[in-house]
C-alpha cells in the first residue's frame, strides 16, 4: 500500500473517534464492535472505533498501523502532551478496526476536523445548540427545551456524524437519533444529533 492509499483508508478511520469510558459499555477495543462507534464518559473522555473495509490485495496492515501511530504522535507533539492514543488496532476478515482514546472532545474535533461538543445542558442552552423540541427517551414523546432545561447538570453529546453511540449513564432525551436503549443510540449522517444523559 502506498502513502496515498494508506491516507485514503486512514482518512476514513480517523473520522471515527472515541470517547473513553470507565465502564464496559464505553470502553472497547478493536474487534469488539462492527460499526463506527463513539463513546463518552461523564468526565468527557472520548473513545472512537473506526471500522472500515480492508479488502484490497495491496493494503498493508503494518503500514496502516504505523501511519495511524504517526498521525497520533505528530498531533501529541504539536499539543505538547499525550491527548490522543491509538489504544488498539486489528485487521481480521478483510476489515480494519482502530480505536482511539481522546482526553477531551476538543482534541477529537481538531484532529478530525469535525463538529462535536460535550457539555452540560445549561452550557448547551447558552451555546444555542439544543433544539426547541426533543424526544423523551423513555416515553418517545416530545418534550420542550424548557422542560429539558430543568435538568441543567445533565450531560450533552452533540455530533454531526453517523455513529453507534455509547454513554456512561442513562439517556434521557435525544434529537436526530434512532435505536435508543438505556445507554446507546445511533446518530444520523449529515445532521446534528443530540444525546442528553444523566
Amino acid at each position: 500500500m502506498n502513502l496515498k492509499q494508506s491516507k485514503i483508508v486512514l482518512g476514513s478511520m480517523m473520522i471515527a473517534v472515541l470517547l473513553c469510558g470507565c465502564g464496559s459499555n464505553t470502553t472497547f477495543k478493536a474487534g469488539d464492535v462492527d460499526k463506527n462507534t463513539i463513546s463518552v464518559n461523564k468526565k468527557g473522555v472520548v473513545r472512537v472505533a473506526s471500522v472500515e473495509s480492508f479488502d484490497k490485495s495491496y493494503y498493508d496492515s503494518a503500514e496502516l498501523e504505523d501511519y495511524l501511530n504517526n498521525v497520533v504522535n505528530t498531533y501529541n507533539d504539536k499539543k505538547g502532551e499525550e491527548v490522543v492514543e491509538l489504544t488498539s488496532f486489528e485487521v481480521a476478515d478483510k476489515t480494519a478496526s482502530a480505536v482511539f482514546k481522546y482526553s477531551g472532545i476538543e482534541y477529537y474535533k481538531e484532529l478530525n476536523d469535525v463538529y462535536a461538543d460535550y457539555m452540560t445542558v445549561k452550557e448547551a442552552i447558552t451555546a444555542g445548540i439544543l433544539p426547541e423540541m426533543l424526544k423523551d427517551a423513555e416515553s418517545g414523546k416530545n418534550v420542550t427545551l424548557e422542560e429539558v432545561a430543568e435538568n441543567g447538570s445533565y450531560h450533552v453529546l452533540a455530533i454531526h456524524e453517523e455513529f453507534d453511540v455509547r454513554v456512561d449513564g442513562k439517556i434521557k432525551y435525544y434529537d436526530n437519533c434512532e435505536n435508543i436503549t438505556k445507554s446507546e443510540a445511533h446518530t444520523k449522517e449529515d445532521v446534528l444529533s443530540v444525546i442528553i444523559f444523566k
